[in-house]
């Protein structure tokens, strides 16, 4: 049966993208693109794209928790760069102690403003369970030699849109 002139068929093209991925095994597939370059929790054209489609279908109503997720998005993505700078497992105590102090880098590498700002944000708010960057410099001690950002932290956000009632499922 032919598709109605004005519509393009799609079918053969969702085939052909299919058989595509299929012939990868699942390991290739589970880290490709967002495992650490691109993971959406975190990648912030993901996370303005969201940002933009919220603002879109609700105007100004969670206009606060969009910039809030811009935020995380920019601070996370800075860990995950320290942590593959410097991937020995003393270093989120270093980064700690260096925006405790308000120090501008630890290890030769800088600690920008805008995360010193943030500390001190998240150490203001009331609920100190929102603080992100308190919980990603927590070690998971089951890997002394490895940094790298917990799947808890990662998924703040998605459980805060979930929290409102929107689902905004963006988990790799």
């Amino acid at each position: 049966m032919e598709p109605p002139s004005n519509q393009y068929d799609l079918s053969r093209e969702a085939e052909a993208l299919r058989e595509a991925w299929m012939r990868h095994d699942d390991v290739f597939l589970k880290d490709y693109l967002v495992s650490d370059v691109e993971d959406p929790r975190i990648h912030f054209p993901s996370i303005l794209s969201r940002g933009l489609v919220a603002e879109l279908l609700f105007p100004g109503k969670y206009r606060a928790l969009i910039w809030e997720e811009y935020r995380f998005g920019i601070c996370m993505s800075y860990l995950r760069r320290v942590f593959q700078q410097r991937p020995s497992s003393g270093t989120p105590g270093l980064l700690l102690e260096a925006i405790t102090n308000r120090r501008d880098s630890f290890q030769s590498i800088v600690v920008p403003s805008y995360f010193h700002d943030s500390w001190k944000f998240l150490c203001g708010l009331h609920d100190h369970s929102l603080n992100y960057i308190a919980e990603g410099l927590s070690l998971d001690v089951s890997h002394p030699k490895k940094v790298a950002l917990n799947q808890n932290v990662l998924n703040t956000f998605q459980k805060r849109w979930r929290g409102i009632g929107l689902d905004m499922d963006c988990a790799p």
